[in-house]
């Protein structure tokens, strides 16, 4: 019976290690920080980094933050898993959201392009949502402690 009970909590482990194993492409894991374009009175358009970063991890998880205060306190606002569909397509499946507790559980599927290899723009129709949403997003570089050049 303790065999039994032994290989069945194996098994399952092992059923959850695939499901949650994922072949993220190096160019898409990383923290990337959301851009937005504006147009200044005069009508000339600049872009500019915005206090919100989305961290996406080689094993198919993601989280949403932004800094919330002038303090540099920072709020999760979205986490959860996301899958690679096709080469323009994935999904994140939302297990948290302090924005809109009732996208919990529920999938978005974003189309993306990279227009560079440090930059992606994000089309999306969030579950309930009238119009699609268009994001940009900048890779952030880091140098580990004592790297830096």
């Amino acid at each position: 019976m303790k065999r039994f009970f032994l290989l069945l909590t194996i098994t399952a482990m092992s059923s959850i290690a695939c499901l949650t194993a994922q072949n993220i492409p190096e160019r898409f894991a990383g923290i990337w920080q959301q851009k937005q374009k504006i147009t200044e009175k005069n009508g000339s358009e600049r872009i500019v980094h915005l206090p919100v970063w989305k961290i996406l991890n080689k094993d198919g998880t993601f989280c949403t933050f932004l800094i919330a205060n002038r303090k540099g306190e920072s709020i999760i606002t979205t986490k959860g898993t996301f899958a690679i569909t096709d080469e323009t397509t994935y999904v994140e499946h939302i297990t948290g959201s302090i924005t809109d507790p009732s996208l919990v559980n529920k999938d978005n599927i974003i189309k993306y392009t990279f227009t560079t290899d440090n930059t992606m723009t994000l089309t999306y129709r969030m579950p309930g949502a009238a119009k699609e949403a268009v994001e940009m997003w900048t890779r952030v570089k880091m140098a580990m402690p004592g790297q830096e050049r």
